[in-house]
């Protein structure tokens, strides 16, 4: 990649072949989408304990639940499903009612990203001072006289840089005998989802769902779950 005389060490976004970027947004970038879609597998999750095991709770128009009064009768009791069963107690045959909560019931288990792989190709052109100071102490380091935001005393490497180019396509060659179109910059990602661990209030949680189940000789009118 020729040096653009023009760069003025900032980025301008544009074409992943001709926008200047640091080595540390190259690396960011897959990670910080990997950890965002960590974040928001476990919101779905969460989301969906909470509409199998809990009524929804009506929120006014900033998101606030509405005051007890304005709420459904037994917005706030858990899911029951009941079963009947059919038992012999002194040669008489009696009907038995077991109501058990409907979260405990299903399988809950939470799943996370336990690896993940990127390939890329990152042609160096600029070399730049590395800031290792963020911008909100800036006004402090400047008034400071033996060291600035680039050099700071407890790095082994006095001089840090910053390695600035572009993301850069495969060889055109090979990109045409591989068919492939050789204008596009590409980033293969290549992730491995395993379950994970109960986090241990969901654990205790089913756990007291579990000994709440009953026994009754009547059917009780129960909340059923409708996700």
């Amino acid at each position: 990649m020729a040096n653009d005389p023009k760069y003025d060490g900032r980025f301008h976004p544009g074409e992943a072949s001709k926008s200047i970027i640091s080595l540390s947004q190259v690396l960011l970038a897959p990670l910080d989408a990997i950890f965002k879609a960590q974040i928001h597998a476990a919101r779905s999750f969460l989301n969906m304990v909470l509409q199998m095991g809990y009524p929804h709770i009506k929120v006014d128009s900033n998101g606030e639940p509405l005051p007890t009064s304005q709420q459904e009768p037994g917005y706030d009791e858990v899911y029951m499903q009941e079963f009947k069963l059919k038992t012999m107690v002194e040669d008489k045959e009696q009907t038995a009612y077991v109501r058990i909560p409907a979260l405990s019931m299903i399988p809950v288990a939470p799943l996370s990203i336990h690896e993940a792989e990127f390939d890329l190709d990152f042609s160096v052109g600029y070399v730049y001072k590395y800031n290792q100071i963020q911008k909100s102490e800036a006004k402090t380091v400047d008034a400071e006289k033996s060291y600035d935001a680039a050099k700071r005393p407890w790095f082994l490497v006095s001089e840090p840089v910053s390695l600035r180019g572009v993301v850069a396509p495969k060889d055109s060659a090979e990109m045409k005998e591989a068919g492939e179109n050789t204008s596009d910059t590409k980033i293969s990602i290549r992730i491995k989802i395993a379950r994970q661990e109960m986090p241990a209030g969901l654990d205790k949680l089913l756990t007291t769902l579990n000994q709440s189940c009953s026994v009754a000789n009547q059917p009780v009118k129960v909340k059923p779950a409708n996700p």
